[in-house]
């Protein structure tokens, strides 16, 4: 990694230079990872872009991750490999972003080891979730989905409450709070006007959702610490 604590000309002109190649419909994201660079920026193996370094979640945690496109080939061998066929839209924004992480909105995409064969998930460097394992698997945790709409993102909403975004056959996007999430359900006409909306939205409340995540946080350390650390007996006294 060669971390831009400070970005100098050259390193901005390359951060620039891949966030400007990004279509008109996908400037949110543009704008919302230049939000970041004062925070530090990383250029990660594989020309992955990554803002915001966030220290106090982790060591490697950063704000915005973003992975570069790929090739239309290497998306229909997916495809193919993990019985699957993707929606339009999502082809075209996996050949200029192959998933993000948006501080807590995740896109999915493909990670390069799932289009080897056999696909197998490779853990020694960072990867977008995983869409394929996301509308095989993940979408059961979501009622009322139809089975038409794709799953290709989420929104921590809270400490423990998530939705899920998936696309309608005409375009239109759509929010399925997930199983305990008390959360509405909400339609866009489109990806890019969902983009704009969620993304501001978030940024919105991250406060807010920051705060909660601390508090809730310290109180998890603390039952760890009586569950596991204090001896049984004590235990039983302070919960």
């Amino acid at each position: 990694m060669n971390f831009w604590l400070k970005c100098d000309e050259e390193q901005m002109t390359n951060l620039d230079s891949w966030l400007e190649k990004l279509p008109s419909e996908y400037e949110p994201i543009s704008d919302l990872t230049r939000q970041f660079v004062p925070g530090g920026v990383d250029e990660d193996e594989g020309g992955m872009i990554l803002a915001g370094h966030e220290p106090t979640r982790g060591p490697q945690a950063y704000a915005v991750t973003l992975f570069p496109g790929l090739t239309s080939r290497a998306i229909q061998r997916y495809e193919v490999l993990n019985d699957l066929t993707l929606p339009a839209t999502v082809k075209a924004f996996l050949g200029h972003v192959n998933g993000a992480f948006l501080c807590e909105l995740s896109l999915y995409g493909i990670p390069p080891s799932m289009i080897d064969n056999p696909p197998m998930l490779s853990r020694s460097t960072r990867n977008p979730y995983d869409i394929a394992t996301a509308n095989h698997y993940w979408r059961a945790g979501f009622e009322r989905v139809e089975p038409t709409e794709f799953y290709i993102g989420g929104r921590n909403v809270s400490w423990s409450g998530q939705i899920g975004y998936f696309i309608r056959d005409d375009g239109s996007i759509v929010s399925y709070p997930k199983r305990g999430t008390d959360f509405p359900i909400t339609t866009w006409p489109s990806f890019e006007v969902w983009l704009n909306d969620e993304l501001n939205r978030m940024m919105t409340h991250r406060p807010a959702f920051l705060e909660e995540n601390e508090i809730e946080g310290r109180k998890a350390d603390r039952r760890y610490f009586r569950q596991k650390l204090l001896p049984w007996n004590w235990y039983r006294w302070l919960r």
